[in-house]
């Protein structure tokens, strides 16, 4: 009979040589873990910067141009349902806006970054008795300053009449460039951002409907915006626009109408998240000053609207109350101006459509006093 010492030795020696090679193994996975590690941070580091905050991202808006990007593939607004689906690089996404009004649109986007300075894109929206087409270009020449080259062509059915009442389709072409800039080092961070357009309006049939006492016009206008934060928390901006309209009619040459604005604009967040905003708006013959404090859901504001002849006053209180699902509380401050605005990816901003480009045909109609022939 063999020694059991030896019998047990035997067979232990195959269990203690494989639990040896597990435990070598789990060593060796754990180096090459440890050494392709920051290969793979690098790896991340570079996706982050293809597509990322800094070279994908847009410039400040001029007022009224800032459009917040969804990050739901479905997102559900009161006055808007988009669909999207896209990465950094490239979009593509379907949006009915107004759907509770008579007149919705249905816009279909599609944007994709060509290099890591270039993005493409455009947009097609459909409404009833009128369609449009945006393509817009945008290019990075730093991480910090935008140039924006967009072109637009709209179709309306409805929106010109001649003297006898009938309607007709016109097309209106407009072409926008607009350059921005931010110098994030700089203490005040200031802000600069110039637009101008051109639109023009001509019959869809290339007839001539002078004799009907429908004119074609030729918008242009030119905008500024010079923005710094003086003080911690407080965030104020300066902008001008002009607008230049000139109708086509035999009898008076051009007829021509300009008009120009400038606005001034104030905001300051105390420590306790509250906000104080103030603008002040003038043009020729008219004025607009608007001031609000708000805190949480109460809001004070007081509006005064001056003209040459009238002057109207007044003072809102407002508390809202969500009845759908909370929001996770942050921890700062929303909407605190103490740091650069907040950015876009290039990719959306290919999509978005200018609020600068008129949105309606520049025509009108005059007398029969007025109409050649």
């Amino acid at each position: 009979m063999p020694n059991s010492s030896c019998l047990l030795s035997t067979l232990t020696r195959p269990v203690a040589s494989a639990a040896l090679r597990s435990h070598v193994a789990g060593r060796a996975w754990r180096g090459v873990a440890l050494m392709l590690l920051p290969v793979l941070c690098h790896a991340g580091q570079d996706r982050l910067i293809m597509g990322g905050a800094d070279m994908a991202a847009e410039l400040p808006s001029l007022p009224g141009e800032a459009r917040a990007e969804q990050a739901d593939a479905l997102h559900v607004a009161p006055e808007s349902i988009a669909l999207r689906d896209g990465a950094a690089d490239s979009m593509v996404a379907m949006r009915l806006d107004n759907y509770r009004d008579d007149l919705p649109s249905l816009s279909l986007e599609k944007g994709w970054l060509v290099s890591n300075r270039l993005a493409m894109g455009g947009a097609y929206t459909v409404r009833s008795k009128a369609s449009e087409l945006v393509l817009n270009a945008v290019y990075a020449t730093r991480p910090d300053a935008r140039i924006l080259l967009s072109m637009s062509q709209l179709r309306a059915s409805d929106a010109a009449y001649a003297q006898n009442g009938d309607a007709r389709t016109v097309l209106q072409t407009s072409y926008l460039s607009s350059f921005r800039k931010q110098w994030g080092k700089s203490r005040m961070l200031p802000e600069a951002g110039v637009t101008v357009f051109v639109s023009r309006t001509a019959g869809a049939d290339r007839r001539s409907t002078a004799s009907d006492g429908l004119e074609m016009g030729t918008l242009a206008g030119t905008m500024l915006k010079l923005a710094a934060r003086p003080m911690l928390r407080t965030r104020v901006e300066l902008s001008y626009q002009t607008e230049s309209t000139a109708y086509d009619n035999p009898l008076t040459a051009y007829a021509h109408d300009r008009q120009a604005s400038g606005s001034l604009d104030y905001s300051h967040t105390f420590n306790d998240c509250s906000r104080l905003h103030g603008r002040y708006t003038g043009g020729h013959g008219l004025s607009k000053t608007d001031l609000a404090y708000e805190k949480g859901a109460f809001r004070l504001g007081f509006l005064q609207i001056r003209g040459a002849e009238y002057s109207d006053n007044r003072v809102q209180l407002r508390y809202s109350l969500p009845l759908g699902r909370a929001r996770h509380a942050s921890t700062v401050c929303d909407g605190a101006p103490d740091a650069p605005s907040v950015f876009r990816t290039m990719v959306d901003a290919a999509t978005t459509r200018s609020p600068y480009l008129p949105s309606s045909p520049v025509t009108r109609t005059v007398s029969a006093t007025e109409a050649p022939g």
